[in-house]
């Protein structure tokens, strides 16, 4: 056999994963795993029912609504995205499929990164809005300082300025 063929045994690469490996890449991050969970058909129910919200007769009239049940964790997902039944079943299957990432691996899961990542932006921006706020108010270092320095200067006030049969015993 020529060894120039690639293998038949390597799995498909998944064209969502090269796509995130792309825009990792032209934005300078190193790529990081993308290892997704994969969820066994024998533990989902599905069911497709009519949907709700705007769209008038045809969404009242039409099943394109599909749910999902991830039977061993209980997480149900509902999803109308699409008009169409074939792709809110594929939303919804990659919608479970996060979901139960995060239930089964927490901060390290996709959806946690994630979330770990807006919280951190919002800490700082919170942060930053504090200093900005005590700097306008003129609540800075600075007037830590002198509340400080006052304290100390009262307190030796205190002690230069005692009476003296206060220190005495009687």
């Amino acid at each position: 056999m020529d060894s120039s063929v690639p293998s038949r045994n390597k799995p498909p690469e998944d064209p969502d994963d090269i796509a995130v490996d792309a825009r990792q890449k032209q934005q300078g991050r190193k790529s990081a795993p993308t290892v997704r969970l994969k969820l066994n058909e024998a533990d989902i129910r599905e069911s497709f029912v009519k949907g709700s919200g705007p769209g008038g007769q045809k969404i009242n009239k039409v099943r394109s609504c599909v749910q999902l049940t991830h039977l061993p964790t209980g997480i149900q997902v509902q999803c109308q995205d699409a008009r169409d039944l074939i792709s809110n079943r594929a939303i919804a299957r990659k919608m479970l499929a996060e979901k139960v990432e995060f239930h089964l691996r927490g901060k390290d899961s996709r959806i946690g990164r994630r979330v770990s990542r807006v919280q951190k932006q919002k800490a700082k921006s919170r942060s930053r809005s504090r200093k900005a706020q005590q700097l306008r108010d003129g609540v800075g270092e600075e007037s830590h300082d002198e509340e400080e320095e006052e304290k100390e200067q009262e307190q030796e006030h205190e002690v230069t300025h005692a009476h003296p049969a206060e220190g005495k015993p009687g």
